[in-house]
């Protein structure tokens, strides 16, 4: 009794979506390739085994909603006895999807078999604060189960009212044995013409990754062999057909910020090569040069600093140097910065101590500039001793006021730079003890 409610159901569907669709089934190619059912999904180790199981064991409704797309005829099976088919007729991804999940889903608890929902929600990330908010009480009240696919960062682009009762599961870039496995799928159907090895590599090498792009790439292969009378795609063909591979960016996304931070760890663990490898994968990716040559400068003032002053000059000589030559010409001096910077001896002793200075400065109060150290460039600020008992380094010896206190009372003991023992920083150091020896010696002797 229950297949056969099932079936019925699924034939009302059918049959709405025909009569909406004008009686056409409008099928994406790199859908009718898809897969459907669960058990053909490809690196789904890549999720939590108690998550796989659970979805394995699937045996209700889902719901399939989407932001604006196509019309689609995707039918797709978590359960390992077919039941709980999706409905992928194609939602429109607007707020009056919510309220068509909701009757759904207290249609198919208060039927005659009461069976569980699961709605599947593609890009969630389109849905607008308030549509997504509209899906909390219903998750927090048990009625379905939420499921929301994102490209982007769910921290900044998932409410965190719902991301907060939400387990977050990162899927990976499919492995090259995987892409291998979906094109063989894929060469198996009648539409599609045999590549040969080296094609083949080519393809996965092309997708980078992402098996949508395999499957578009491999749709305009198979119209193109058609329309050629070709049966065999050999790797000379394809390479004519694809021209240059593009690797996956995302200007502004999680991939593009990875990559720059990869970037400056290479700079900052002394690895050329790997900084070379980044920076190149950065204007690759098509990052604007001139933000690279700023966070150049960054890495050259946070983690070279005074090791070796001569990195930031570097560094602002590589800026200018493109902003007069642009590109190609000018991201060689990008590149000869990025070796520099990577080789220079490195101290964040700098970066450190702006960071305490200016943690004291926002905790403190405003502590009074002490007399001596004020200015006083009229008679009335003189009487008042502004700057009296001031002594000027240049009249002592060697230039230096052994004992002089510079900052405000209360903080004569505090200390901000200390200088690492690498680079220019070693002389520093063994100029900034000597001074503040003499310093403590005077003091002792008052």
């Amino acid at each position: 009794a229950r297949d056969k409610a099932n079936e019925l159901e699924k034939k009302k569907r059918d049959a709405k979506d025909a009569e909406l669709g004008g009686g056409k089934t409008n099928v994406l190619w790199v859908d009718a390739h898809a897969p459907k059912h669960f058990t053909e999904l490809l690196s789904a180790e890549n999720v939590n085994r108690e998550v796989l199981h659970w979805l394995k064991a699937w045996d209700g409704v889902v719901f399939n909603r989407a932001p604006p797309k196509p019309a689609r005829d995707v039918r797709f099976s978590f359960g390992g006895r077919g039941r709980g088919d999706a409905d992928g007729s194609g939602g429109r991804g607007q707020g009056e999807d919510v309220p068509q999940a909701v009757e759904r889903a207290h249609e198919a608890a208060q039927g005659l078999v009461p069976r569980a929902t699961l709605v599947f929600v593609d890009e969630v990330h389109r849905f607008n604060k308030s549509q997504q908010d509209a899906f909390l009480p219903h998750v927090e009240s048990g009625l379905f189960t939420l499921i929301g696919a994102t490209t982007e960062n769910p921290s900044f682009e998932v409410n965190s009212a719902l991301l907060s009762r939400a387990a977050v599961y990162v899927l990976k870039a499919l492995s090259s044995d995987d892409l291998h496995d979906l094109l063989a799928r894929a060469c198996a159907q009648p539409d599609v013409p045999a590549c040969d090895e080296e094609a083949s590599a080519r393809l996965v090498r092309h997708a980078d990754g992402d098996a949508r792009r395999l499957l578009n790439t491999l749709e305009v292969v198979a119209v193109s062999a058609t329309q050629q009378q070709i049966t065999q795609v050999s790797d000379t063909w394809l390479m004519g057909l694809l021209g240059e591979t593009l690797r996956r960016s995302d200007k502004g996304g999680d991939i593009f910020y990875d990559t720059m931070s990869a970037l400056h760890k290479s700079v900052r663990g002394s690895d050329p090569d790997a900084a070379l490898y980044w920076l190149v994968r950065l204007l690759d990716g098509g990052t604007d040069p001139r933000y690279v040559a700023r966070r150049l400068i960054r890495m050259a003032n946070e983690d070279i600093g005074l090791a070796d002053p001569r990195a930031l000059r570097a560094a602002l000589d590589a800026n200018e140097v493109y902003e007069r030559l642009g590109s190609p010409e000018g991201e060689l001096a990008l590149a000869q910065c990025a070796i520099y910077l990577a080789v220079a001896p490195k101290s964040n002793a700098a970066y450190v101590a702006y960071k305490a200075a200016n943690a004291l400065v926002k905790t403190d109060g405003s502590r009074p500039v002490p007399l001596h150290l004020r200015n006083a460039p009229t008679a009335l600020m003189k009487t008042l001793d502004h700057g009296a008992g001031y002594r000027y380094a240049h009249d002592e010896p060697d230039g230096f006021a052994a004992g002089e206190v510079y900052l405000p009372e209360g903080l004569t003991t505090q200390t901000f730079y200390e200088p690492v023992e690498r680079g220019l920083e070693i002389k520093i150091r063994e100029r900034l003890l000597a001074l503040r020896a003499r310093n403590r010696a005077e003091t002792n002797r008052n």
